[in-house]
């Protein structure tokens, strides 16, 4: 797990689509000597998902980083993932599991994040086959409170909130995430995305 999969559950939260399992930051002094270290809440309803909906789904998450190019450490030139990219038939789609009872509501796990990525070097590949996206999501992009109820929400993380160096450390993350949600926004309206009403 990753520290950045703390702030893409506050994330989630905010834009209300409510697809990654509850992530904090902790304090384990026996085990970590004290460090921050990110703790998931596992849903035992949840499981991984089977080849049918995985195909739904096809490659959304791009762990072989064949939309950007990736940089040396990152994981997936490190175990030669990167590639695989040419043969795109035979690429694992992981991280996305289900809940047992609602097996149409899929949840991603492993959700990292590249704040040191440019902005010129983001991953299209994920929103490739995209047709809608969830207007409430679409709207706290659009309505100019990302900001603020980023800081709202992730205050509530107290070392999670230390960790990253108090309110000038996260405002930093939060200015990453405000520059690609206006990529985002432009994209959507260069590529026709229609953004509905999504009942959950």
């Amino acid at each position: 797990m990753d520290m950045s999969e703390v702030f893409a559950f506050h994330l989630d939260r905010i834009l209300g689509l409510n697809r990654s399992v509850p992530a904090v930051c902790r304090r384990f002094t026996p085990f970590q000597d004290g460090h921050p270290c990110p703790v998931i809440l596992w849903d035992s309803s949840l499981s991984p998902a089977d080849n049918e909906a995985q195909s739904t789904v096809y490659n959304r998450l791009d762990r072989n980083c064949c939309g950007f190019k990736p940089r040396k450490e990152d994981t997936c030139v490190e175990r030669g993932l990167y590639l695989k990219c040419d043969d795109q038939d035979n690429i694992e789609l992981v991280h996305i599991i289900q809940r047992k009872l609602d097996p149409r509501h899929l949840v991603f796990i492993d959700n990292r994040g590249y704040f040191d990525r440019g902005e010129d070097n983001l991953d299209f590949k994920l929103l490739k086959g995209i047709k809608e996206l969830p207007e409430s999501a679409v709207s706290v992009l659009k309505s100019q409170r990302l900001r603020e109820r980023l800081l709202q929400s992730l205050f509530l993380d107290k070392v999670y909130w230390e960790s990253q160096g108090g309110r000038q450390g996260i405002e930093k993350l939060i200015d990453v995430i405000e520059r690609r949600a206006k990529i985002l926004l432009t994209y959507i309206n260069a590529h026709g995305i229609k953004v509905i009403p999504m009942n959950e």
